[in-house]
């Protein structure tokens, strides 16, 4: 197997396994996958380059406060000693011209009623941004200020 492997170094398992049966032996193919691993002849797939969709805009900066807000989650355990181990996340939003963290929610569920509710509240304090954005996607646009 070694002989014909290095012929045609390229062939997998399954081809090996084919022109050892083309030259008459018989040969079960689980068999020739184990030998093909013990020999070392394995072959490295290249991976293939992932395409660009479309070109990326940069996005505008913001020309004040209160123009652009940036909501991202943070995930994080409990793992001290008097915690049960869960999982939660924690909502925050930040103006992007003050960097000023306007919300800093922890919960263990964000369903998208929870996310409204927190930004709807903001707006209530703050006044409402033009553009929400949540890491390189507009989630919520907005006309005016």
């Amino acid at each position: 197997m070694k002989s014909k492997a290095s012929e045609r170094p390229r062939r997998d398992y399954r081809r090996m396994a084919l022109l050892l049966r083309r030259d008459g032996l018989r040969v079960n193919l689980k068999r020739v996958l184990r030998v093909y691993r013990a020999e070392g002849l394995r072959i490295w797939k290249t991976r293939r380059r992932r395409q660009v969709s479309a070109p990326r805009v940069p996005r505008p900066m913001a020309s004040g406060p209160n123009v652009q807000w940036t909501i991202d989650f943070i995930a994080d355990q409990c793992t001290d000693q008097y915690a049960d181990g869960r999982r939660f996340r924690t909502l925050s939003v930040v103006d992007a011209h003050t960097r000023e963290c306007l919300v800093l929610e922890p919960d263990t569920l964000w369903p998208s009623w929870k996310v409204a509710t927190a930004l709807d509240q903001t707006e209530r304090r703050r006044g409402t941004a033009c553009a929400h954005h949540a890491r390189q996607r507009t989630r919520v646009h907005r006309e005016g200020a």
